[in-house]
């Protein structure tokens, strides 16, 4: 396929949520904006959440198969290992797993479940929004850089975890039985009260690239997105969080984009929401 070049005044890069916030606020004002992706076109409308429709909300369980088949695991470590948290258990590498195995993975300094989906049209998958350490000699799909972890929770974030959840389980005991989830495997094993999940198994992940007041060395983007340095390069999605919020981010996610195209397009965001005819409320 030949090249083909493209000339826009305004270029974001992914269609998800926050990508169509972006471009929808900017359009009236910026003149061409072009939006690219990479993968499957899962929904007609870049932007559109396609696990939205009603057979899904009533029966998630029908959209597990896709949502999981569009994840890649990032970084599999070659051997078996044991988690380094609370109530950690051995986990094993992926059965048949053979290929984007990754020598360098420290197994214990590994987000063993983060992986990342290459689709296009909106939120259906894991989304990563964060910024591992790239290893050049591997490729993942769609050539992708293999990368590496270094995590790990040290004994405060162990003590902490444990605090709250021993609180939460001393609340729930005092309401009731725990019911049993039909998709948890350690339900299927009889398990139904909390345990802790693996490293990476989070699906809003918030504050990798986050925003800060001062180019200081400890953020990526100042208070409207903007990237230290440059005039004209805005990053947006969870990793602008500053910190992890108690619910999901994708609200607050949107309403920072609304503030960062203000700060593009000189445009207050009340004028921003009459012009694509929404409410600012």
């Amino acid at each position: 396929m030949s090249a083909r070049r493209i000339e826009t005044d305004a270029l974001v890069v992914g269609s998800g949520g926050i990508g169509a916030t972006y471009a929808r606020l900017m359009k009236p004002h910026v003149g061409r904006v072009t939006m690219i992706d990479s993968g499957a076109q899962l929904s007609r409308i870049p932007g559109e959440h396609v696990s939205n429709p009603y057979v899904y909300q009533h029966q998630p369980n029908l959209s597990l198969g896709m949502m999981y088949g569009q994840n890649q695991l990032f970084s599999i470590p070659e051997e078996p290992y044991r988690l380094e948290i609370p109530r950690g258990e051995l986990f094993n590498p992926p059965v048949m797993r053979r290929n984007f195995t990754n020598p360098l993975q420290n197994p214990n300094a590994n987000m063993m479940n983060a992986a990342d989906a290459n689709l296009v049209g909106g939120a259906f998958a894991l989304w990563s929004c964060f910024a591992p350490t790239p290893v050049p000699w591997e490729l993942q799909r769609f050539g992708q850089p293999q990368i590496t972890f270094d995590y790990r929770i040290d004994a405060d974030d162990a003590a902490r975890a444990d605090l709250m959840m021993e609180d939460m389980t001393m609340v729930a005991d005092a309401v009731g039985d725990y019911i049993p989830i039909e998709t948890s495997a350690e339900s299927a094993k009889g398990v139904t009260e909390p345990f802790f999940q693996p490293p990476g198994t989070s699906w809003h992940w918030m504050g990798t690239y986050r925003m800060g007041p001062e180019d200081d060395g400890t953020c990526v983007v100042d208070p409207d997105s903007r990237v230290w340095g440059f005039d004209n390069l805005y990053l947006g999605g969870g990793g602008v969080i500053p910190n992890e919020v108690a619910t999901n981010c994708t609200l607050m996610a949107s309403a920072i984009a609304a503030k960062s195209v203000s700060r593009i397009t000189g445009r207050s965001i009340e004028d921003l929401a009459n012009d694509v005819g929404v409410g600012s409320d």
